[in-house]
């Protein structure tokens, strides 16, 4: 399996393909007609349920778009839809967003962020998942040893790009950060 720019590991590669919901698709459509030429990645953070040991607070849709276009998807998201945030700070997330179902989240998408696309979504890689879940602050209640035991759970049920995820952790100013926490807790030691 390939786990990196060059580097493989032996074997059997496992690739991630997170589920696509009505919510997402519809959504998609949307933001595909109104903004037919930006980048963006959708993604339901409930596709991280089955990594966890807790239950999660909430489960809510980020919207990832490029950064010139971040305020007006919000604002035609908000037209649409009851629970939209614009980049919402911890307060925010504690009072407004866990606490509402189907809340969506619209945040600027990293340039050269590694995504895929499911059924015409572009969604979210493990990759960017890993990354996303470590550093983002929408993600602040996986802290401690609940987002060590989701981040090894990652890494034994999928095949993980090294040089992909540092290159998109180095791409949001948390490289060393992240491959420390994954040295020190032995995640990218090879599965015998």
């Amino acid at each position: 399996m390939r786990v990196g720019k060059g580097r493989f590991a032996w074997g059997t590669e496992t690739q991630f393909h997170p589920p696509i919901t009505r919510n997402l698709k519809n959504i998609n459509a949307l933001i595909k007609k109104q903004f037919p030429f930006i980048n963006y990645c959708l993604w339901d953070t409930s596709i991280i349920k089955p990594f966890h040991q807790h239950l999660s607070k909430s489960d809510f849709i980020l919207v990832d778009i490029e950064k010139y276009a971040v305020e007006s998807v919000f604002l035609f998201l908000k037209e649409k839809y009851k629970n939209v945030f614009l980049k919402p700070d911890k307060e925010m997330m504690d009072m407004y967003v866990v606490s509402n179902k189907n809340s969506i989240i619209v945040r600027q998408l990293i340039s050269e962020s590694p995504t895929q696309k499911e059924k015409e979504v572009p969604t979210v890689t493990i990759e960017k998942l890993v990354v996303d879940i470590f550093s983002d602050s929408e993600f602040e209640y996986l802290k401690g040893s609940e987002l060590l035991l989701v981040i090894k759970n990652i890494f034994d049920s999928f095949t993980v790009n090294k040089s992909r995820l540092l290159r998109y952790a180095s791409r949001k100013g948390k490289q060393d950060i992240i491959l420390s926490f994954l040295e020190k807790n032995n995640i990218l030691q090879p599965k015998k």
